[in-house]
């Protein structure tokens, strides 16, 4: 099929648009978007240091590669990586985020739950089973992420979460009763590093292609 906008050979229907998409079409719809919530949320300031939480996967390295290339000409922004091994057997492997961060000459610092606390979620699942391990996870890794940050003097840390991540979200606080949490989740606490989500208003699909256009080597395993 052919793009909508120029006739040359689609890469994406999008389906709530009824539009086909080819990849210069595509690159420049999803970063529209990311770029309007970074506007929107004033998200990117002078002066700020950025770390991306890179796991490896489809997400977080399809927002590295968008942050590097909206600031490759500014002096005035730092764009750097955090990479947490948490100990899961088989599963986003610390040196495929390495290797990403390297591809796009962007420092890795490097973050383990064995080196900070002694364990890891492998070992956490043995003694408190899945559920729990994967809470136990979550805590540890967003604590280990915040000191990371605050000892490299970085001011935001960006997650790659997507619209459909956003939409689970908000239907697991309605559901749990817990509305008000939506209305605080853009505020940092006291000693929390902020957190920005370019890629919210983007569908996991489109995030999805757009690393697999730009980073061929991120994980395809999620979170087990």
């Amino acid at each position: 099929m052919q793009c909508d906008k120029c006739g040359r050979s689609a890469v994406l229907f999008q389906e709530y648009s009824g539009q086909y998409l080819c990849k210069y079409h595509f690159d420049a719809d999803v970063e529209a978007k990311a770029k309007h919530e970074i506007r929107r949320h004033q998200w990117m300031m002078p002066g700020d240091h950025i770390a991306v939480a890179l796991s490896g996967t489809q997400s977080s390295s399809g927002l590295l590669y968008f942050l590097k290339k909206l600031t490759s000409n500014r002096r005035d922004i730092t764009i750097s990586a955090i990479s947490i091994d948490e100990g899961i057997t088989g599963n986003r492997d610390p040196e495929n985020a390495m290797r990403i961060a390297d591809l796009l000459d962007t420092e890795c610092i490097m973050g383990s739950f064995q080196e900070r606390f002694g364990t890891t979620v492998d070992e956490i699942a043995q003694k408190k089973g899945t559920t729990l391990s994967f809470v136990c996870r979550r805590v540890l890794r967003n604590f280990l992420l915040n000191q990371i940050a605050m000892d490299h003097g970085i001011t935001k840390l960006a997650l790659g979460r997507t619209l459909d991540e956003r939409a689970v979200s908000v239907l697991k606080c309605l559901l749990q009763g817990n509305p008000e949490i939506l209305a605080n989740t853009e505020q940092a606490g006291r000693g929390k590093i902020p957190r920005i989500r370019p890629f919210i208003a983007v569908p996991h699909k489109e995030v999805a292609l757009y690393a697999d256009l730009h980073i061929k080597s991120y994980g395809q395993s999620g979170c087990p």
